[in-house]
Protein backbone atom coordinates (compact mmCIF):
# COMPACT_ATOMS: atom_id res chain seq x y z
CA UNK A 1 0.00 0.00 0.00
CA UNK A 2 1.40 3.76 -0.90
CA UNK A 3 3.37 2.58 -3.70
CA UNK A 4 4.29 4.89 -6.32
CA UNK A 5 4.34 2.56 -9.10
CA UNK A 6 1.22 0.19 -8.03
CA UNK A 7 -0.56 3.64 -8.30
CA UNK A 8 0.34 4.32 -11.12
CA UNK A 9 -0.28 0.79 -12.57
CA UNK A 10 -3.94 0.52 -10.93
CA UNK A 11 -4.48 3.79 -12.61
CA UNK A 12 -3.61 2.85 -16.00
CA UNK A 13 -5.78 -0.23 -15.94
CA UNK A 14 -8.41 1.46 -14.78
CA UNK A 15 -8.47 3.76 -17.36
CA UNK A 16 -8.81 1.36 -20.39
CA UNK A 17 -12.37 1.39 -20.64
CA UNK A 18 -13.01 5.55 -19.93
CA UNK A 19 -9.74 7.24 -21.38
CA UNK A 20 -11.20 9.00 -24.15
CA UNK A 21 -14.43 10.21 -22.12
CA UNK A 22 -12.17 11.36 -19.53
CA UNK A 23 -9.88 13.67 -21.49
CA UNK A 24 -12.78 15.04 -23.64
CA UNK A 25 -14.06 16.24 -19.67
CA UNK A 26 -10.56 17.24 -19.23
CA UNK A 27 -10.37 19.55 -21.98
CA UNK A 28 -14.16 20.64 -21.05
CA UNK A 29 -13.23 21.92 -17.31
CA UNK A 30 -9.99 23.35 -19.06
CA UNK A 31 -12.18 25.41 -22.24
CA UNK A 32 -14.44 26.29 -19.06
CA UNK A 33 -11.46 27.51 -16.67
CA UNK A 34 -9.92 29.58 -19.35
CA UNK A 35 -13.54 31.35 -20.10
CA UNK A 36 -13.87 32.71 -17.06
CA UNK A 37 -10.29 33.36 -16.31
CA UNK A 38 -10.66 37.00 -17.03
CA UNK A 39 -14.04 37.95 -14.89
CA UNK A 40 -13.03 39.28 -11.57
CA UNK A 41 -13.66 36.59 -8.52
CA UNK A 42 -15.32 33.97 -10.88
CA UNK A 43 -12.35 31.55 -11.37
CA UNK A 44 -11.79 31.31 -6.81
CA UNK A 45 -16.12 30.98 -6.97
CA UNK A 46 -16.00 28.18 -9.86
CA UNK A 47 -12.82 26.05 -8.74
CA UNK A 48 -14.47 24.14 -6.12
CA UNK A 49 -17.46 23.39 -8.33
CA UNK A 50 -14.95 21.64 -10.92
CA UNK A 51 -12.85 20.47 -8.92
CA UNK A 52 -15.70 17.76 -7.02
CA UNK A 53 -16.95 17.39 -10.59
CA UNK A 54 -13.83 16.35 -11.18
CA UNK A 55 -13.65 13.91 -8.50
CA UNK A 56 -16.79 12.39 -9.57
CA UNK A 57 -15.98 10.99 -12.41
CA UNK A 58 -12.60 9.97 -11.77
CA UNK A 59 -13.92 7.92 -8.40
CA UNK A 60 -16.42 6.56 -10.63
CA UNK A 61 -13.75 5.94 -12.82
CA UNK A 62 -12.17 4.06 -10.09
CA UNK A 63 -15.07 1.51 -9.45
CA UNK A 64 -14.98 0.43 -12.91
CA UNK A 65 -18.47 2.55 -13.91
CA UNK A 66 -19.23 3.75 -16.89
CA UNK A 67 -18.32 7.44 -17.40
CA UNK A 68 -20.14 9.46 -19.44
CA UNK A 69 -19.81 13.62 -20.02
CA UNK A 70 -23.18 14.34 -18.29
CA UNK A 71 -21.47 12.90 -15.37
CA UNK A 72 -19.38 15.86 -15.25
CA UNK A 73 -22.20 18.43 -15.67
CA UNK A 74 -23.89 16.96 -13.19
CA UNK A 75 -21.49 16.65 -10.98
CA UNK A 76 -20.94 20.46 -11.27
CA UNK A 77 -24.28 21.50 -11.13
CA UNK A 78 -25.87 19.35 -7.67
CA UNK A 79 -25.77 21.26 -4.36
CA UNK A 80 -23.30 23.35 -5.77
CA UNK A 81 -23.41 26.08 -3.18
CA UNK A 82 -21.51 23.37 -1.34
CA UNK A 83 -18.62 23.28 -3.59
CA UNK A 84 -18.28 26.85 -4.02
CA UNK A 85 -17.79 27.09 -0.31
CA UNK A 86 -15.39 24.46 -0.71
CA UNK A 87 -13.16 25.97 -3.12
CA UNK A 88 -13.27 29.45 -1.27
CA UNK A 89 -12.45 27.98 2.01
CA UNK A 90 -9.17 26.08 0.70
CA UNK A 91 -8.25 28.95 -1.04
CA UNK A 92 -8.55 31.31 1.95
CA UNK A 93 -7.19 28.83 4.35
CA UNK A 94 -4.17 28.11 2.01
CA UNK A 95 -3.17 31.75 1.09
CA UNK A 96 -2.98 32.55 5.07
CA UNK A 97 -0.50 29.52 5.34
CA UNK A 98 1.51 30.71 1.75
CA UNK A 99 1.45 33.99 3.56
CA UNK A 100 3.65 32.28 6.32
CA UNK A 101 6.18 31.23 4.07
CA UNK A 102 6.44 28.36 0.97
CA UNK A 103 6.72 25.15 2.66
CA UNK A 104 4.37 25.27 5.38
CA UNK A 105 1.12 26.26 2.39
CA UNK A 106 2.91 23.05 0.79
CA UNK A 107 2.68 20.86 3.45
CA UNK A 108 -1.49 22.30 4.00
CA UNK A 109 -2.09 21.90 0.39
CA UNK A 110 -1.30 18.46 0.81
CA UNK A 111 -3.09 18.28 4.30
CA UNK A 112 -6.75 19.48 2.41
CA UNK A 113 -5.87 17.17 -0.47
CA UNK A 114 -8.61 14.85 -0.38
CA UNK A 115 -11.40 17.81 0.86
CA UNK A 116 -12.92 17.75 -2.71
CA UNK A 117 -12.78 13.98 -2.66
CA UNK A 118 -14.40 13.63 0.58
CA UNK A 119 -16.95 16.31 -0.38
CA UNK A 120 -18.52 14.23 -3.55
CA UNK A 121 -18.27 10.81 -1.06
CA UNK A 122 -19.47 11.59 1.66
CA UNK A 123 -21.51 14.37 1.00
CA UNK A 124 -19.60 16.50 3.72
CA UNK A 125 -19.84 20.40 4.50
CA UNK A 126 -16.80 22.29 3.10
CA UNK A 127 -15.76 22.77 6.96
CA UNK A 128 -15.75 19.09 7.57
CA UNK A 129 -13.80 17.89 4.51
CA UNK A 130 -10.98 19.72 5.18
CA UNK A 131 -10.97 18.88 8.55
CA UNK A 132 -11.28 15.17 7.83
CA UNK A 133 -8.85 15.26 5.18
CA UNK A 134 -6.37 16.92 7.41
CA UNK A 135 -6.94 13.60 9.49
CA UNK A 136 -6.50 11.30 6.63
CA UNK A 137 -3.36 12.85 5.16
CA UNK A 138 -1.52 12.36 8.62
CA UNK A 139 1.82 10.69 7.98
CA UNK A 140 0.71 10.31 4.26
CA UNK A 141 1.51 13.70 2.78
CA UNK A 142 4.98 13.04 2.15
CA UNK A 143 3.99 9.57 0.42
CA UNK A 144 1.25 11.52 -1.95
CA UNK A 145 3.80 14.29 -2.71
CA UNK A 146 6.24 11.23 -4.03
CA UNK A 147 3.28 10.03 -6.17
CA UNK A 148 3.05 13.45 -7.75
CA UNK A 149 6.62 13.29 -8.32
CA UNK A 150 6.73 9.79 -9.78
CA UNK A 151 4.73 11.52 -12.59
CA UNK A 152 7.72 14.27 -13.10
CA UNK A 153 9.65 12.48 -16.20
CA UNK A 154 5.77 12.55 -17.93
CA UNK A 155 5.78 15.92 -17.32
CA UNK A 156 9.05 16.73 -18.62
CA UNK A 157 8.25 15.12 -22.08
CA UNK A 158 4.90 16.63 -22.45
CA UNK A 159 6.91 20.05 -22.34
CA UNK A 160 8.39 18.95 -25.34
CA UNK A 161 4.82 18.51 -27.17
CA UNK A 162 4.41 22.33 -26.44
CA UNK A 163 1.89 21.70 -23.47
CA UNK A 164 -0.34 19.51 -25.33
CA UNK A 165 1.14 15.73 -23.82
CA UNK A 166 -0.63 17.48 -20.46
CA UNK A 167 -4.02 17.15 -22.28
CA UNK A 168 -3.34 12.78 -22.41
CA UNK A 169 -1.38 13.57 -19.36
CA UNK A 170 -3.79 14.75 -16.71
CA UNK A 171 -6.50 11.63 -16.38
CA UNK A 172 -3.60 9.36 -15.71
CA UNK A 173 -2.10 11.66 -13.13
CA UNK A 174 -5.88 12.09 -11.83
CA UNK A 175 -6.55 8.79 -11.68
CA UNK A 176 -3.67 7.89 -10.05
CA UNK A 177 -4.35 10.28 -7.24
CA UNK A 178 -7.93 8.87 -6.87
CA UNK A 179 -6.65 5.50 -6.25
CA UNK A 180 -4.18 7.16 -3.02
CA UNK A 181 -7.52 8.50 -1.86
CA UNK A 182 -9.46 5.20 -2.27
CA UNK A 183 -6.22 3.75 0.07
CA UNK A 184 -6.25 6.40 2.48
CA UNK A 185 -10.07 6.54 2.78
CA UNK A 186 -10.56 2.46 3.44
CA UNK A 187 -7.40 3.10 5.84
CA UNK A 188 -9.20 5.73 7.98
CA UNK A 189 -12.25 3.98 8.07
CA UNK A 190 -11.36 1.09 9.41
CA UNK A 191 -9.68 2.76 12.23
CA UNK A 192 -11.08 3.98 15.14
CA UNK A 193 -13.14 6.76 15.21
CA UNK A 194 -12.75 10.33 16.32
CA UNK A 195 -14.64 13.54 16.46
CA UNK A 196 -14.02 16.18 13.58
CA UNK A 197 -13.57 19.48 14.90
CA UNK A 198 -12.33 23.26 13.54
CA UNK A 199 -8.94 22.80 14.66
CA UNK A 200 -8.02 20.02 12.22
CA UNK A 201 -8.21 22.19 9.50
CA UNK A 202 -5.44 24.55 10.94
Amino acid sequence: MFNSSTYRKRAWDSLKENYWVLLVIIIISIVIGSLISYIPFLPLIASGILSVALTKVFIKNSYKEEVVVENFFNGMFDKWGDKVVLGVLAFLYLFLWFLLFIIPGIIKSYAYKMAFYLQYKDQLSAKDSIALSCKMMRGKKWKLFCLHLSFLGWAFLSLFTLGIGFFFLTPYFLSAEVEFFNDVYKEYNNAPSDSLTSADIV
